[in-house]
């Protein structure tokens, strides 16, 4: 079926923009030298101002206009300017002037445009557009775009809309069919007969083998684990994971991937032969490495506990023990005092040691009780994980079998000792012990030796030794010192960074790009100059600064700041607020996303997960709307449901949220959410998206999942997430993440920002004290960013200087430690390396701050990482401290942060504002959901807020500038989140709602 273009490609399809802004009038309309002496050799000032016309429209649009005179006035404008025509409006009589056309063919042959249809253009046009096809499942709308600029750059004129649709269609379908093809040839005979089976439901099930394989294991126990390890074989045993895909671009394999995992087995069944086995095959192939990943997730999650649990046994028995301690210690303690009292006077100390002859079995009962009740400061209660020893075996043999894991060099000896104790575990005779010689104990660590080795016997425990060996193996895999090779979530890191040929290959260009220049003493000295400057001025201003001060504690000087102050609020704005609120219509949370979509059309970025070929269900956009609303206030199918209207069918709601919520549409919607509020004037009252705020709020998860951990001051005795959020100063949120259990936000908080899809581009980034490392300081730098956390820890914060030297006066006792400047110039392209890697996209910065933020043992990279993170944030803490519009500025960003976890609160307000979800996909889709509800409301509250302040100033109401910059979208008092979750009322077709106006 042919595929049109979005609206907005219809829109801007050979057409000027709908608004000439004086930049882009600047950059198109100009007219070079040359160009002004082609168009003077023109008789009269129609006919230059016609052929000049014609020449900024082919520039500018790719194409001429039929009537010149259509021309946009500001157009015109700039380009009489340029050539000294006082009145633009002569223009008008070169329409009916034949000499028009000789100039539109002067025009081509001059500047070098072609025919759309011409050879060998069109041609290479076409294998370009194949190219872009082939690479990647590229939505229609997408392509056509890239298509339409492509043409521009190559001086072609444009054909007609239609034209280039259908050609995008064709090549699209010629690029789809040949990955069908190639994949389908892939598989054998006997793998395809295997595929097709999985489509069937076997007699007496319910469910076919497809639908059990698809279904993650979502169990944190040991049974679940076995049952992971029981899929993975399954799934091997299909043997498409050994294909060698490599000549299919992988982005077009995770495509098909992606549909068969989400399409139901009714819809695979339908596809044509060809489309179904390619299909099949690219799931079945990613499956085997997912399902790998499963494994490691659950055994991660497994062993965690077990140690969890181990600990709190060993403790609550450690509770129980310390009476008979106690008791037996203060005996103990009575004996020896009174014998240390009697150590001068002989005739005493003859009367205690008598004592102790005839107490000697009573002494010697209370020492036993000492001994075997004393433990050691931090004891980790390994004796209680050795007991359940008997559980470990029930996953561990096939565990080992199963998963193959490799290891970088400070690693190697665990993997070895891994590898060991599987074949100590599949031997025969099965000993409990071994001889130490016999297996490798550089893994054993000081504290599990006493449990692992028996130096009277000399020989190893194999019980102790296995869960020694499994608790290093485990704290190697988090940190990805051991990975899973080819895996996506425990894969190595490191192996994605630009290769090193690449690197060389491409340096200058990719620093020039990051704005970092490649040479490192030229850093050092820009470094070594901005941290000079920074403790030099802040120690100039440091006697007139009333919040700073400097406290001499534990023997070394610590910073002080004095809070700031609560702004006061000043009667004005207090009644601005409130005659806003008064005028804002009343609605239903369900009225706000179809009022918001005719503003924006956000609810078209929702597209079938099978491609955005397929037609559109009538009724669709109101399905999707009652469906964000169900997710987002988490109160399920039923409140929005109406048996009796089509689109808000039980079923038509499952089908559509099972087809067409998922994230990237989520994040389509959310771009267009952003690009539509971020230009409006009270937004960028209140930010122009140069700043924003990273935090997070918790979510407990009271169901079975892995992707949950526990954390008892958040989560008390059940398991949680944290849902991580990026927002611009416009209160748009841009980014989210879901973070299982609470890992430290410093680890993820880099992530959004590279992760960002929409126009919102900041400058300056706040977080709190959990969202500040030096290595994050360091990148965060390196990418353009200025992070400017907010320091709850600032006096235990260590300052650091570069000038051994330099004397900073009142401060000079804050700069007590050293930057090693040659360890950041050692290492500077490999920084730069590590920056461009993280700017293409080719690394995750969370997967690549594992490995440098954690470890006994940190690399030399991270350890210059470190380095230049410790210039950043010296230079932030003194600015910090110098300047309190800067803290002022901070907690404001923070302080909106808050307001906006406070407001998606308030929405996911059903099931005790719980998530119920037990995967991993179905939770991050529906705290998607809530995002895009979060933004729809800000948005709608901005547009009306902006409303009510036209007509309070038509009115002739003082408005303040100060007062409107102080107004907040987060707030929702005509706003009803409670109770009603179907629309009660249309939005208008063209306008807004009326004002409540008395």
């Amino acid at each position: 079926m042919p595929v049109t273009a979005d609206r907005a490609g219809v829109a801007s399809y050979a057409q000027f923009p709908a608004e000439l802004d004086r930049d882009w009038l600047g950059r198109v309309c100009h007219l070079s030298g040359a160009d002004l002496a082609v168009i003077r050799r023109r008789t009269g000032p129609v006919t230059q101002l016609g052929y000049a016309a014609q020449l900024v429209t082919v520039r500018a649009i790719g194409t001429f206009q039929p009537d010149p005179a259509a021309v946009p006035g500001p157009v015109v404008a700039a380009v009489a300017r340029q050539l000294g025509i006082d009145d633009p409006g002569v223009l008008a009589g070169y329409q009916d002037m034949p000499v028009r056309w000789r100039h539109t063919a002067e025009i081509r042959d001059r500047y070098g445009y072609r025919d759309f249809s011409a050879q060998p253009d069109r041609f290479a046009f076409t294998v370009w557009l194949y190219r872009q096809a082939w690479a990647g499942e590229v939505a229609p709308s997408v392509l056509f775009r890239a298509a339409h600029r492509q043409l521009l750059a190559r001086r072609i004129l444009l054909p007609g809309h239609s034209v280039l649709v259908r050609l995008v269609a064709t090549v699209r379908e010629r690029a789809t069919r040949r990955v069908h093809s190639r994949l389908a040839r892939a598989a054998g005979p006997e793998l395809r007969a295997r595929l097709d089976k999985l489509l069937l439901v076997p007699e007496g099930q319910r469910r076919s083998e497809l639908d059990l394989l698809r279904r993650p294991p979502f169990t944190p126990t040991i049974t679940g684990l076995v049952r992971a390890l029981d899929r993975l074989e399954r799934v091997r045993a299909l043997g498409a994971g050994q294909l060698d895909l490599s000549g299919i671009p992988p982005a077009r394999v995770v495509a098909l991937a992606r549909y068969a995992d989400q399409a139901w087995v009714t819809q695979l069944a339908d596809l044509g032969p060809e489309r179904r086995i390619a299909t099949l095959v690219a799931y079945t192939h990613m499956l085997a490495a997912s399902a790998r990943d499963d494994v490691i997730d659950i055994f991660d999650v497994v062993f965690g506990d077990l140690q969890r649990a181990a600990t709190h046994r060993g403790q609550k028995r450690r509770a129980g023990e310390l009476r008979d301690y106690d008791q037996a210690v203060a005996a103990v303690h009575a004996h020896m005092r009174s014998l240390l009292d009697a150590l001068d006077d002989p005739p005493a100390l003859e009367e205690v040691l008598a004592e102790f002859r005839t107490k000697r079995e009573r002494l010697e009962t209370n020492m036993g009780t000492v001994e075997a009740l004393m433990r050691p400061p931090g004891d980790p209660f390994y004796e209680r994980l050795v007991a359940v020893y008997p559980q470990i075996r029930r996953f561990l043999p096939r565990l080992i079998e199963s998963v193959e894991l490799q290891a970088i060099g400070s690693a190697v000896p665990v993997l070895a000792a891994y590898h060991a104790l599987g074949e100590w575990l599949a031997g025969k005779p099965r000993t409990t012990r071994r001889p130490a010689g016999e297996v490798p104990l550089e893994v054993v660590t000081p504290s599990w030796r006493p449990h692992v080795h028996d130096y009277e016997t000399g020989t190893v425990d194999r019980a102790a030794y296995t869960c020694c060996v499994l608790d290093q193996v485990r704290t190697r895999l988090r940190r990805r010192d051991i990975y899973a090779p080819g895996s996506t979530r425990w894969g190595d890191p490191r192996a994605e960074l630009l290769t090193r040929h690449e690197w060389a290959d491409r340096r200058d260009t990719l620093c020039e790009e990051l704005a970092l220049d490649p040479d490192p003493a030229t850093i050092a000295g820009q470094l070594a100059a901005s941290l000079d400057a920074a403790w030099r001025r802040t120690a100039a201003g440091y006697a007139a600064n009333a919040d700073l001060r400097i406290e001499h504690r534990g023997g070394r000087d610590e910073i002080v700041l004095t809070p700031l102050d609560a702004e006061a609020e000043p009667a004005s704005l207090v009644t601005l607020r409130t005659e806003v609120e008064k005028l804002l219509p009343e609605v239903e949370i369900a009225d706000l996303p179809l009022e918001v979509h005719g503003w924006t059309g956000f609810l078209d970025e929702y597209t079938h997960i099978g491609g955005t070929e397929l037609t559109r269900e009538e009724g669709l956009i109101e399905t999707l709307s009652a469906l964000l609303v169900s997710e987002s206030c988490n109160v399920g199918l039923t409140p929005v449901a109406d048996p009796a209207y089509p689109p808000l069918t039980r079923e038509r709601l499952n089908w559509v949220g099972h087809n067409y919520l998922r994230s990237a549409t989520h994040a389509a919607a959310n771009a267009r959410l952003a690009g539509y509020h971020t230009p409006l004037p009270l937004a960028q009252a209140w930010g122009g998206g140069e700043m924003a705020s990273a935090d997070g709020m918790r979510f407990v998860i009271p169901v079975s999942t892995i992707h949950a951990a526990y954390n008892p001051r958040y989560f008390g005795r059940q398991r949680g997430s944290t849902l991580y959020s990026w927002m611009a100063d416009t209160y748009t949120v841009f980014a989210q993440k879901l973070i299982p259990g609470t890992q430290r936000d410093s680890l993820h908080v880099l992530d959004g920002l590279l992760a960002n899809q929409t126009g919102i581009q900041p400058e300056m980034v706040s977080t709190d004290t959990a969202g500040a490392s030096e290595i994050v300081f360091a990148l965060a730098w390196a990418l353009g960013y200025r992070w400017a956390p907010r320091l709850a820890d600032l006096p235990d914060q260590r300052l650091w200087r570069i000038d051994r030297d330099a004397h900073y006066g009142p401060l000079n006792g804050l700069a007590r430690h050293r930057i090693n400047l040659r360890l950041i110039a050692e290492h500077w392209d490999e920084i730069c390396r590590l920056t461009a890697s993280l700017r293409a996209g080719t690394v995750v910065p969370s997967a690549i701050l594992r490995t440098l933020q954690r470890g006994p043992s940190p690399s030399s990279l991270a350890r210059a990482l470190a380095e230049l993170g410790r210039v950043i944030k010296t230079l932030h803490v003194l600015e910090y401290a110098h300047d309190p519009a800067y803290r002022r500025i901070i907690h404001h960003l923070l302080s909106r942060g808050e307001r906006r976890n406070s407001l998606a609160r308030d929405v996911f307000h059903g099931q005790r504002g719980q998530i119920r979800r037990h995967y991993q996909v179905g939770q991050e889709n529906q705290l998607d959901s809530l995002g895009i509800m979060i933004n729809v409301i800000v948005l709608w509250q901005t547009v009306y807020t902006q409303a009510a302040l036209d007509h309070l100033v038509a009115g002739g109401y003082p408005l303040d500038p100060a007062d409107v910059a102080r107004l907040t979208p987060l707030g929702h008092p005509t706003i009803n989140l409670n109770g009603r979750y179907r629309t009660t009322s249309r939005p208008p077709a063209t306008g807004l709602r009326p004002l409540r106006i008395d």
